[in-house]
């Protein structure tokens, strides 16, 4: 039996760490190890997770914050398991999530499992995100983008394919999980499974990512690093995304930026050029633009079939 570390990073997530740590001590695959690195937190965290007297369960405590890759990389370093699986602090597993995937990534040649997700918001609903039951290359993420494997919850990974990649890169606070991801299929295949394993708590304050008027800065610092990594149709999506951030904020000169780059990534999208004059134009123009554009699109996709409305959803 392969022994499995579970790392999950903690910042200031005192009302649902115990929630994770408790999704972990009751998994039906018994070769574990918990590592649990508290990024720094001014909470009660350290308090609950003092509370614990488990010798599954490890605790790494960092003198400073550095984020989701730092706290992840520490925990990695500590860990000793043949596989590695990442848990956030404020998800949880199922009780049979890691015997599951352990069962799969040892069915193939494949170096990491990811399994699909239930998404569950603060009001209660819920909803499913698949991962696709097939081997997942560089070409999937390439072209299609995270969503092809819902992030790193969940996912099952060999130990030392982490440590040949480099880890996380501790210089993005943000897209850090789809940068690894991206390095980790260069040489190597993942595999998805349509079983729900991961429960991803939604619709909460995430403490341990940046702030979204950081976000901006760091997509651009994504997109850089991975420039080659990425088909230019994807990559021009991130630009046109970043238009409208900076452009709702008034920051029109970086929405101009944004929406020339990705026109010079991919010219071939009709929207590019709707937003052009009003972003030349100033904030107010583009609010006007924004709103016909929601307007017309709303109106749109009322008139198509459920099926399709849901195709033109996903690739807007």
């Amino acid at each position: 039996m392969a022994h499995v570390s579970v790392i999950t990073p903690t910042y200031n997530d005192a009302q649902s760490v115990s929630r994770a740590i408790h999704s972990v001590l009751g998994q039906t695959y018994d070769d574990h190890e918990h590592v649990i690195v508290d990024d720094a937190s001014t909470d009660d965290t350290a308090r609950i997770l003092g509370q614990y007297d488990d010798g599954r369960i490890k605790t790494v405590t960092r003198e400073t914050n550095g984020g989701l890759a730092a706290a992840r990389n520490d925990g990695i370093r500590e860990a000793e398991g043949e596989y590695v699986i990442f848990l956030d602090a404020d998800d949880e597993f199922l009780p049979e999530t890691i015997e599951t995937l352990v069962d799969r990534i040892e069915a193939g040649e494949w170096v990491a499992v990811c399994p699909s997700q239930l998404w569950i918001w603060k009001d209660g609903t819920t909803e499913v995100d698949p991962a696709p039951p097939k081997t997942i290359t560089k070409d999937d993420l390439r072209s299609d983008g995270m969503h092809v494997v819902g992030g790193v919850g969940g996912l099952l990974v060999e130990s030392q394919v982490l440590e040949d990649i480099g880890s996380f890169d501790e210089n993005l606070r943000y897209l850090e999980d789809y940068d690894i991801c991206l390095r980790l299929v260069e040489e190597n295949t993942l595999r998805g499974t349509d079983e729900i394993l991961y429960l991803y708590h939604r619709g909460y304050e995430g403490q341990l990512t940046t702030h979204k008027d950081e976000h901006r800065h760091e997509r651009r610092k994504f997109l850089k690093k991975n420039r080659e990594r990425l088909s230019n149709h994807h990559r021009s999506k991130h630009y046109y995304r970043l238009t409208h951030e900076h452009a709702a904020a008034g920051e029109m000169d970086d929405a101009m930026k944004n929406l020339t780059d990705a026109i010079g990534a991919y010219p071939f999208r009709l929207p590019y050029y709707y937003y052009l004059p009003p972003v030349v134009v100033g904030h107010h123009a583009y609010s006007v633009a924004s709103k016909a554009h929601k307007a017309t699109k709303r109106g749109v996709l009322s008139m198509l079939p459920e099926r399709l409305r849901d195709d033109a959803v996903e690739n807007r």
